[in-house]
This record gives C-alpha cells, sequence and structure tokens, in this order.
C-alpha cells in the first residue's frame, strides 16, 4: 500500500488527550441545563430492528464548521442544518433530506478534527464491560440522549475510539449502497490481531482474510453475512490507530480530484493494487480523515 504523503494531516492525527477533549466538550453540550440539545435518531422509519456490529450514526468534530460545511456540501451534496435551539455549535448533516450526522464545532488548533463512527450494540452497558475485561477503557461513561438512545464512547486496547449504541428506535436497515452516503469503518490499528479478537467479543463479529494487496492482509468484518467493517494493519509510525469512516461515491477518480480543488488532501490517492483502484483516503479541510469507495 502507498505510504501516506508525508506532508498530509494523516501524519499528524489527533492525540489522545486532544480526542478527549473534543469527547468532553461533545458531553457538555449534552450536558448544559441551560442549552436544549436536540438531535436525530438514527433512521426516519422507527422499525425496532437491531443490527449489532453496524455502524449506524457518525460525529464530525471539527475546529471550522464553515470550512468543513462548505466542503461537504460541495463534495457529497450534504445539507446542514441547525437543530439545536439554542446551541449553534451543533448541526445535523442530512442527505437528500434524511439526517446521516452531527457537525459539532470545537475550538483548537487547525487540523485538530476528527470523525467518531457509532457502533450498534443490544446492550451498552453490557458493551463497556466486555471492553473492560478485553483490555479496553472508557471514554464517555453510558448516559441517554433523547431521540437516540444509550450511548458510551470506549477506546479499544490500541486506543482508537469509537461510540457504542443502542438505538431507542432501532437501526437503519439493509439495503443497497447508495453514493454519497456511508458504506461502513474501517479500523486502522497496530495489532490486527489483537484487534480483531477484540471486537470479535464486544460485536460478535465473524471474520475472514481477503487479498486486497500482494503485501497486505485484510480483515472483513460481517455479521450474518453482512459486511460490517475491516482492519487493516498500520504500518507507517507516524499514523495512530482510528476508525476511518468510508462513504461510497460513483467515481473514484472524479471524487479524489474534486476534494482536492475544495482545500482536501488525498492521503491516500487510488491505486491499482488495493482494491482494484476504487478507494481512496481523503482528510478535508480541518483535517478529519476518511475514506471512498467507488460503487461497484
Amino acid at each position: 500500500m502507498t505510504k501516506p504523503n508525508k506532508n498530509s494531516r494523516f501524519n499528524h492525527r489527533v492525540s489522545t488527550n486532544a480526542l478527549i477533549l473534543i469527547l468532553l466538550i461533545a458531553a457538555s453540550l449534552t450536558g448544559c441545563a441551560s442549552q436544549k440539545i436536540i438531535v436525530p435518531p438514527v433512521t426516519n422509519s422507527a422499525a425496532g430492528i437491531h443490527l449489532p456490529g453496524k455502524f449506524v450514526w457518525f460525529d464530525l468534530f471539527t475546529t471550522d464548521m464553515t470550512a468543513a460545511s462548505n466542503f461537504y456540501d460541495a463534495l457529497f451534496n450534504w445539507d446542514f442544518e441547525r437543530t439545536n435551539e439554542d446551541n449553534p455549535a451543533v448541526k445535523t448533516i442530512f442527505h437528500k433530506g434524511s439526517p446521516i450526522a452531527t457537525m459539532i464545532g470545537r475550538n483548537g488548533e487547525p487540523g485538530n478534527s476528527q470523525w467518531l463512527s457509532y457502533m450498534s450494540v443490544e446492550d451498552v452497558d453490557a458493551a463497556i464491560q466486555i471492553a473492560l475485561n478485553n483490555g479496553g477503557s472508557v471514554y464517555r461513561p453510558a448516559r441517554e440522549l433523547p431521540n437516540r438512545g444509550r450511548i458510551a464512547v470506549i477506546l479499544d486496547p490500541q486506543k482508537a475510539a469509537v461510540a457504542l449504541l443502542t438505538s431507542s428506535t432501532g437501526d437503519p436497515g439493509d439495503s443497497a449502497f447508495v453514493s454519497n452516503r456511508w458504506l461502513e469503518s474501517e479500523l486502522w490499528t497496530r495489532n490486527v490481531n489483537d484487534a480483531v479478537n477484540f471486537y470479535q467479543k464486544l460485536a460478535g463479529y465473524d471474520v475472514s482474510l481477503v487479498d486486497v494487496h500482494e503485501t497486505m492482509q485484510y480483515r472483513l468484518l460481517t455479521q450474518k453475512g453482512k459486511q460490517r467493517g475491516g482492519v487493516v494493519e498500520i504500518r507507517w509510525d507516524d499514523v495512530k490507530p482510528e476508525w476511518v469512516p468510508y462513504i461510497a461515491v460513483k467515481n473514484i477518480l472524479e471524487t479524489v480530484t474534486k476534494a482536492q480543488k475544495l482545500g482536501g488532501s488525498v492521503l491516500l490517492p487510488p491505486d491499482m493494487s488495493v482494491k482494484e483502484g476504487h478507494v481512496a483516503i481523503i482528510a478535508d479541510p480541518t483535517g478529519a480523515v476518511f475514506g471512498v469507495q467507488q460503487l461497484r
């Protein structure tokens, strides 16, 4: 796999302390009695179906809300609406009328922005205990969030952050992938075997080995035959463990070119030796990293 550009933001990822600060800010938003925080459910259709192991929501913590919203609007046709009555630092992200993520503004140096992925679990408190029993730790303890359900944020043994969610209305059902919408999340980690063991116990994943590169093995995470995510080994000293969310696109080359014109950085360009050149890793203008994959 191609090494990330030395000048890219991928080599200056948010440190553990910075991420703790991000999450403390988020917690203060939900815990302030003077502000009424409104978040939408993770699905418009309250079917009550839960799909443990599926990534069902994403939060963008950004140091520049204007730059971030302009970038994603132009690249993916996303809309950003202030759905919190008293808090302009929280906006809901929509795609064609459906809520897909939350953007939360934060203070900090440019580049210290990050996406946080939410994994569906049957029972947040039970999942926390499993994480603790297997070398994980708790960033934010479990709490109830109106319209959303019970949430918590944990660190896996290699310090990659992931949010846990038991939705009060159920999870989005499995359907055909749609361009400019979420696919899944991919874990970049230093010890693939340890990470796989941890998340198998946490979410009950089935794991299969997939060849995506002549020198790299890829672990595919599935639940009852449905693809939920992947695990890949970090081979560079300056890249930290992290869950990287992926977005489906129609044309990978057009997306990468447009992202660069909009001020984003292409950290790993399409490479024919990796998934037939259908994937790329990008940082938005505020430093948040995400992946794009061309629909087949």
